[in-house]
């Protein structure tokens, strides 16, 4: 019994912890909205259609997404961009669709896939 109970604890925890850096968890805890006051850590800021969203990495979609049913209308644009290949793997994984995981269908924030990697002779140009 000892061992099914100690069993069943560590799949909490696992999943407890997976679950806490999931995007929308972290956007969730990150953002607190009360009417037009938006609560972003120690500091609030009073929304009047004036959020501009720049967001980058892997798990910058769901990120957006959370954010975007946060600040709803007041997002009036931004840029997020996307590990190259990311929108493929999601696609080929079902997980690719714009009312569900990544943007509303009407959204003001720019999609760009970039590369992971920046040569450094591409910087001097």
């Amino acid at each position: 019994m000892a061992g099914a109970q100690l069993h069943e604890h560590a799949v909490d925890f696992y999943n407890i912890a997976v679950t806490s850096v999931l995007p929308r968890s972290m956007v969730d805890n990150a953002l607190k909205r009360d009417g037009d006051r938006l609560t972003v850590g120690d500091c609030w800021h009073t929304l009047q259609h004036n959020v501009h969203i720049v967001a980058f990495g892997k798990a910058v979609i769901g990120m957006v997404r959370a954010a975007e049913e946060a600040i709803g209308d007041h997002i009036v644009g931004g840029i997020a961009s996307v590990p190259w290949g990311i929108q493929d793997t999601l696609k080929q994984l079902g997980k690719w669709y714009v009312d569900g995981l990544l943007l509303r269908a009407f959204c003001t924030i720019f999609l760009s896939s970039t590369s992971s990697t920046i040569k450094s002779e591409q910087l001097d140009q």
